[in-house]
């Protein structure tokens, strides 16, 4: 199970409560805050602030500044710590739901999927930091299990499961006309690149992560002013995401580059007019009877697009769902079905990754891995077992495998599995679908 978070900063929840780690890491010069010039006698009038007092004031003052600060020295410090709390996906705002009550549940004695199945795959799940494991079949939940404190309807962090969601509101977009096609180059919506090569991008491009910007390997190499850091926590998210330069021509190098999904949400913004959060409320999460959600945002209150959206686990069993059935949930068309298909088509890259979804290693073939022999996919030791698995996954192998062949939706949620058991992608949808394949 994951250790206990040690970071003062991460720890702290209120402003007050954050006091003394803010002095510590923040606001060294806090304290001269109203200080007399050298030489000068200080007014004997007025005391000088207390150091608790100064504090307060300096975190008011600079809230985004220690919001960032206080991640970055929590992810320097604490990077596989997780979960973290509440506190550290601040700023944020809410994705209004409409919850129209439960999702079913299946009546008793009428689960298609084993009791043997399930054990063996909450017995195979649970030692690797599994804190969650909800398997849901033909809209109803048949099985769920969570670990001691974690309970259904909690608001939790899911992640890059976040990134699917810009792909999604894009194929809304383009079911209502404001986008024309995922093949227009992006400078038709971001007109800062209007005469930069980097509008020449097609939308799709970003959707298979195939851009061709830098920050491929994902690391904070540059220190606090690097572009991924700026991008994933500073003051200012669109201007981080746009000054990523161009690494490689477009559809040559596939990677798992966080800006890509920035760029989706920025275009979705410019094309609808309307802030990611409320056309994601109105389009997506309300339609599905989802909960309240929240997104991280920047200073300016631009959503990040990228990560680390907050909301019940049964919202993305919703959302799977809706996939598996082609862009319907509850009687109503929510994503044209046409763009659900190309969603789950393999991308010229990479067969394991449609549009900003990951696609399962089919049956019957072998693993298709990158030039010079590296992995193009989740760890994952044999293929699927039907050939239409896809899933979206987030840090610490939280995974939604939807199979829309046998109406199944299954959802792990945890971290990352001690060293010695390691992780293995197709093992808990593998044990469920041998199962069903045996009754068939």
């Amino acid at each position: 199970m994951a250790r206990p978070f040690t970071s003062a900063t991460a720890r702290c929840g209120a402003v007050a409560a954050c006091a003394t780690a803010a002095l510590a890491i923040l606001a060294p010069a806090a304290l001269a805050q109203g200080a007399a010039p050298a030489g000068a006698t200080a007014p004997t009038a007025t005391p000088a602030p207390a150091p608790h007092d100064a504090a307060i004031r300096w975190v008011r003052e600079n809230r985004e500044a220690f919001f960032f600060w206080s991640r970055y020295e929590d992810l320097l410090a604490n990077p596989q710590e997780f979960p973290k709390p509440p506190s550290f996906y601040n700023p944020n705002v809410l994705v209004e739901g409409e919850q129209k009550g439960e999702l079913p549940r299946v009546a008793k004695g009428r689960n298609t999927i084993s009791a043997a199945a399930w054990q063996q795959a909450v017995d195979w799940a649970f030692p690797r930091n599994t804190y969650a494991l909800i398997v849901m079949r033909k809209g109803a939940i048949e099985y769920e299990q969570w670990a001691d404190g974690y309970w259904p309807g909690q608001m939790l962090p899911v992640r890059s499961f976040t990134k699917t969601l810009p792909s999604l509101l894009i194929g809304i977009a383009i079911g209502e006309g404001k986008i024309r096609s995922i093949d227009e180059p992006v400078a038709t919506y971001l007109t800062e690149w209007k005469d930069d090569p980097r509008g020449r991008i097609t939308i799709r491009q970003f959707l298979t992560m195939s851009s061709g910007l830098a920050g491929l390997d994902r690391t904070r190499d540059g220190g606090t002013q690097s572009p991924i850091v700026q991008l994933t926590d500073g003051a200012d998210v669109w201007r981080a995401a746009l000054s990523f330069p161009k690494a490689a021509e477009p559809d040559t190098v596939f990677g798992l580059n966080q800006v890509d999904s920035q760029i989706l949400g920025m275009v979705v913004e410019r094309a609808t007019g309307q802030p990611f959060a409320d056309y994601l409320s109105q389009k997506l999460w309300r339609p599905l009877g989802a909960g309240t959600a929240t997104l991280n945002v920047d200073a300016k209150g631009r959503a990040r697009t990228l990560c680390c959206t907050r909301s019940a686990l049964s919202d993305w069993l919703r959302v799977g769902q809706m996939i598996a059935q082609k862009g319907r949930f509850g009687g109503q068309q929510v994503v044209p079905a046409a763009y659900v298909d190309e969603m789950l088509t393999p991308s010229k890259l990479n067969p394991y990754k449609g549009l900003h979804i990951w696609l399962g290693w089919k049956p019957g073939t072998a693993e298709v891995k990158r030039q010079g022999g590296g992995p193009l996919q989740m760890p994952t030791s044999k293929p699927y077992l039907v050939d239409d698995v896809a899933y979206l996954m987030g840090g610490g192998f939280m995974t939604t495998w939807i199979v829309p062949s046998q109406d199944l939706v299954i959802l792990r949620w945890g971290f990352e599995p001690p060293k010695e058991l390691g992780w293995d992608n197709s093992a808990v949808p593998n044990l469920i679908l041998a199962d069903l394949l045996r009754k068939r």
